[in-house]
């Protein structure tokens, strides 16, 4: 007997030679079965098992070959997990901690599939933008709520600067002196 665990993410076959065997074949004692797996994009072999609930390890490899002679009967399964996401260490900073934070701070373990970034400009100042080294991005530089992915070590700052405001006022009379 032989199957495969959390289906959908990969196959497995079996031959005894040259020849193809299913699940449930009759096999005779002494042949040398080689099961083959092969995992679904994304996948790869957690293992091989000697139970459908893939709890009693047949050995601690996760080749995608397995290779037994046959002395009985035989329940060979092999399970498959999703890959771990490749990660990288990311700073994220503002460009002046006085004009303003960022959450998360610091280095951080960031992937492809992101994490969540927030600026917020202290009293006085404003966010601008995200700015990022080669290896990183930002779902949307110009928000101060995004997301940062990464597929290298990088930096991912806030750009922060000083508020900006226009006066203006009129005279009741006299003359405008801007020398002063």
């Amino acid at each position: 007997l032989f199957g495969v665990h959390s289906s959908g993410h990969g196959s497995l076959t079996a031959k005894v030679g040259n020849t193809n065997i299913s699940s449930n074949s009759k096999v005779n004692y002494g042949s040398t079965i080689v099961f083959t797996a092969t995992p679904s994009a994304g996948y790869q072999i957690k293992g091989w098992y000697s139970n459908s609930d893939c709890t009693n390890p047949i050995n601690n490899e996760t080749n995608d070959t397995y290779t037994v002679t046959i002395t009985g009967g035989t329940n060979v399964y092999v399970k498959y997990e999703e890959i771990p996401e490749e990660k990288f260490a990311v700073t994220i900073q503002p460009n002046n901690a006085n004009y303003g934070t960022v959450s998360p701070s610091g280095l951080q373990q960031v992937g492809a599939s992101g994490i969540d970034i927030t600026a917020t400009a202290k009293t006085g100042y404003q966010f601008d933008e995200w700015t990022c080294t080669i290896g990183a991005s930002v779902e949307d530089a110009s928000k101060p709520n995004t997301t940062a992915s990464a597929t290298a070590e990088s930096t991912v700052t806030a750009n922060f600067s000083i508020k900006n405001f226009t006066i203006t006022y009129h005279l009741n009379g006299g003359t405008n002196n801007t020398s002063n």
